[in-house]
């Protein structure tokens, strides 16, 4: 199965999709689940991925998981062109932009042509760079503002990093821009892959959310047409082992796959942490728990509906950043420990997941 997960996480990484053009990350969805799912759309570009015979999953009284990843990635749009053929850029998601300093960007015009530009940078022979712009400035070698609109480049267009997927030097880590949260879309669809091969997808709806990086709304969005008994979000989770002091470190690459207790937008149940605690010690899965005082993730949407939620995280350094690193092994014990974890839930279907209403 790792080799299968080595092709889809590096087509999903090099995809484009930054939050509100999902498009690419849609069709290849398609491409990849169409075999052995009934797979929707919605008017935001969430997907719907249903058990190709899905007619006894709508049963009210069924016991139903609901899986979630995010198809979005953070990244700019284009606000105004300027005299000097200089591109100003808004960020879409979180983003910290000294972090982009001269790096290389890809604008996707209006002709579906990706256009290569830079981040620009002051040389030092002019002094120290006093900008705190909110804004991206990014140069496509142009001098005019007639230049950039022959290019067919306009206000409104999206940008990305520009960075490809690839392997490091270390074994069995990858680098690669997205992985918050491609890397979680990879294992829920290689989950959903297993699941179906075992008969256990008659229980399980998926959710390929869009526009989670922007708070959510994909998610908030799809509760309208999602009934469960429980969540299981996939996330690209941001390691902390390269800043935080020894005491305080909790998602480490290399680590195993992270759960989190709280983050800033929801608290996991302390009867899914007790329970995934001992899967996870039960088919010797190696296990983080990160209690989080920022961040959010979709389980939230969730939470909020009434839909417990829990969040199966994979250690990514430099998230949100022009490229992010991660662990295979991480990758594949975070498939192991939700297969494990959903098989247990549908063979037990806990009482306090039984809404009695």
């Amino acid at each position: 199965m790792q080799k299968d997960a080595v092709g889809l996480l590096e087509q999903l990484s090099n995809t484009f999709g930054v939050s509100a053009h999902e498009d690419e990350v849609c069709e290849m969805i398609r491409k990849s689940c169409s075999r052995f799912c009934d797979i929707k759309e919605d008017a935001l570009r969430n997907l719907y991925l249903f058990p190709l015979d899905h007619s006894c999953s709508h049963q009210s009284d069924r016991f139903t998981v609901a899986l979630d990843a995010h198809m979005d990635e953070v990244g700019f749009i284009v606000k105004s062109i300027h005299k000097n053929g200089i591109i100003s850029c808004l960020p879409i998601g979180g983003w910290d932009l000294k972090n982009a300093s001269g790096s290389d960007f890809e604008i996707l015009n209006a002709d579906n042509q990706l256009i290569p530009a830079i981040a620009i940078t002051r040389p030092v022979h002019y002094g120290k760079n006093t900008d705190e712009s909110n804004l991206l400035f990014i140069d496509a070698g142009c001098t005019s503002k007639e230049q950039v609109e022959k290019l067919n480049v306009a206000c409104g267009d999206f940008v990305i990093p520009q960075s490809r997927f690839e392997f490091m030097a270390a074994p069995g880590i990858v680098k690669g821009k997205a992985l918050d949260d491609r890397i979680g879309l990879c294992a829920e669809l290689l989950l959903l892959r297993w699941l179906d091969q075992d008969g256990l997808s008659s229980h399980v709806i998926a959710l390929a959310s869009s526009q989670e990086e922007v708070g959510e709304r994909g998610a908030i969005a799809a509760m309208s047409n999602i009934q469960a008994n429980i969540a299981v979000c996939f996330e690209g989770c941001p390691a902390d082992d390269t800043f935080e002091s020894e005491d305080e470190v909790s998602t480490r690459l290399n680590g195993g796959p992270m759960v989190r207790v709280i983050d800033r937008s929801s608290i996991t149940d302390h009867r899914l942490i007790r329970l995934i605690r001992q899967v996870a010690l039960d088919y010797e899965i190696p296990l983080q728990i990160a209690a989080r005082a920022g961040g959010g993730t979709n389980a939230a949407a969730f939470i909020q509906k009434g839909i417990p939620a829990i969040v199966i995280g994979i250690p990514v350094r430099y998230a949100h950043n022009m490229s992010g690193l991660a662990s295979l092994d991480d990758l594949m014990n975070a498939i192991r420990l939700a297969y494990c974890f959903v098989a247990r839930i549908i063979a037990d279907q806990p009482s306090f997941l039984i809404n009695p209403f």
